[in-house]
This record gives C-alpha cells, sequence and structure tokens, in this order.
C-alpha cells in the first residue's frame, strides 16, 4: 500500500458493515498515492483494512470530510460519491471486532452529548396522552 486513510468512527463501522467508504469518513491522509491504487485503511492508530481508491491522495485531500454535492465544486471536475467502492475494500481485521467497537464509541458520544437530546425533545412532538 502507497498510503494510508484513516477513518472516522462511522465510516469504520460502515466498513465493517460491507459498505462503501466515502470522503465524508476519512480524517486523514498520508502518503502519496495515484487512483486505483491500494491503501491501508486506519482507525485510532489500527490498520482496519485495505482499499482501492477512486481519487488520488491529492483529491482526496480536497474533499476528504466533504459531502458528494461540493466534489465538483473543489476537485474541477464530477466524480464518483465513493472513495472506495465496497467491493474493493477488503478487512484485515474481524468485522465483528469493527463493528463492537464502533457500536460502543458511537453509544458512548450518544451518552455524552446532551445538546442534540435535547434538541431532539425540543422538535419532537410530545407523546399522546389520548386513548
Amino acid at each position: 500500500a502507497s498510503g494510508e486513510v484513516v477513518l472516522d468512527d462511522g465510516a469504520c463501522q460502515a466498513v465493517g458493515n460491507k459498505k462503501s467508504l466515502f470522503p465524508s469518513g476519512i480524517v486523514s491522509i498520508t502518503g502519496r498515492f495515484l487512483r486505483n491504487e491500494a491503501v491501508r485503511l486506519l482507525h485510532r492508530g489500527l490498520e482496519v483494512g485495505r482499499a482501492v481508491v477512486n481519487y488520488s491522495s491529492e483529491e482526496l485531500e480536497k474533499i476528504k470530510g466533504q459531502q458528494s454535492t461540493a466534489f465538483e465544486q473543489l476537485l474541477g471536475f464530477p466524480g464518483c460519491a465513493e472513495a472506495c467502492y465496497r467491493s474493493n475494500i477488503m478487512l484485515t481485521t474481524d468485522e465483528e471486532l469493527l463493528k463492537d467497537e464502533a457500536a460502543k464509541d458511537s453509544s458512548r458520544i450518544r451518552r455524552s452529548r446532551s445538546v442534540p437530546q435535547v434538541f431532539m425533545q425540543q422538535i419532537a412532538p410530545p407523546a399522546s396522552t389520548d386513548e
């Protein structure tokens, strides 16, 4: 592998669930690589897989963390939404371990954030007490 792509928790969970990798889930990139080259996928410092990328390292630097609607403006050409297609990703760690770790991390994050819960209570309609 000629480079490394660091994933956030959500992207790691998606990859563990055999989904494609989107640039919105990429935290950082190291090394230099071209399109269709293999890279290491890392999460929290550990390799979780290898993948063939749809973008070069320079292109991924521009679109990491972004939604696909912004790609054409950022890159100067229309591109695919996926950084790596799911069929081009090979896990190098146990997928159950990835799912478990990502689930633990997301539940810990959900419990530690009270603002979204308060926000959801404000926008959610009150439960009906009429029966």
